[in-house]
């Protein structure tokens, strides 16, 4: 008898074909995990001030990304340095403001409509990435108008339109405008690196504020019912 091999290419079709669907779950399960914080938000809007939320839920990652991140950040220090500014901003947008803005939309605004307005945010997604000269093409200009034609629709059905929403549609301004930064990330840095960065930095931005919400609001009662959402929303 003789032994038969399989060609390299047929060993490798069916990763071709996994990976596709992975990318599809991976995709699914992040908007999962994504629309609970939304949830955990709204729950925590009479337990945990806004602020201390946005501060401790970024300790948390911070904590929970140091071991693969810290080392390759250090590594690269001096790439962080040269791109400094850059690396400031998106902490400023992706961190340090955009959960704050979550959180205080949460104190008044239903975690429903907090998704549905965050449902627009590809559409300033692309404004932002047309302004810095990226052209969309006619299919994502599509799916655009057909998201936004969405959320008006869920929108004006019944939906109520507060201070909150207001609060929420700057988050989403925030997240679109650090969404388009991303694709300006220099190639050469490490993306956890870049990653354990901006949690970094923007926690460090939260410091003043996190201090005068101690000193006006006092500090939030650790309990079960708070620690557990902070954990959710950190990891």
């Amino acid at each position: 008898m003789h032994r038969t091999t399989a060609s390299p290419a047929s060993t490798t079709r069916p990763r071709k074909t996994a990976a596709p669907l992975l990318g599809l779950a991976l995709a699914a399960l992040a908007t999962v995990v994504w629309s609970g914080s939304f949830v955990t938000s709204r729950a925590l809007h009479d337990s945990v001030p806004p602020i201390q939320h946005a501060f401790w839920r970024w300790v948390i990652a911070l904590v929970a990304v140091a071991p693969f991140g810290a080392r390759r950040a250090w590594r690269q220090r001096a790439l962080i340095r040269r791109h400094a500014r850059y690396v400031l901003l998106a902490s400023l947008l992706g961190v340090a403001v955009y959960n704050t803005l979550v959180n205080q939309a949460g104190l008044t605004t239903p975690a429903p409509t907090m998704g549905m307005i965050m449902a627009a945010s590809p559409v300033l997604m692309a404004v932002f990435e047309r302004l810095g000269g990226v052209r969309l093409g006619a299919r994502r200009t599509l799916g655009l108008l057909t998201a936004c034609a969405g959320v008006l629709l869920l929108m004006g059905g019944g939906a109520s339109f507060g201070a909150g929403d207001l609060w929420m549609i700057a988050a989403s301004c925030c997240f679109a405008a650090y969404s388009a930064l991303l694709r300006r990330r220099p190639a050469e840095l490490d993306g956890t690196a870049f990653l354990f960065t901006t949690f970094l930095v923007g926690t460090v931005l939260l410091l003043p504020v996190q201090a005068a919400s101690l000193a006006t609001q006092g500090a939030f009662h650790p309990t079960p019912g708070t620690l557990l959402p902070l954990l959710y929303v950190g990891v």
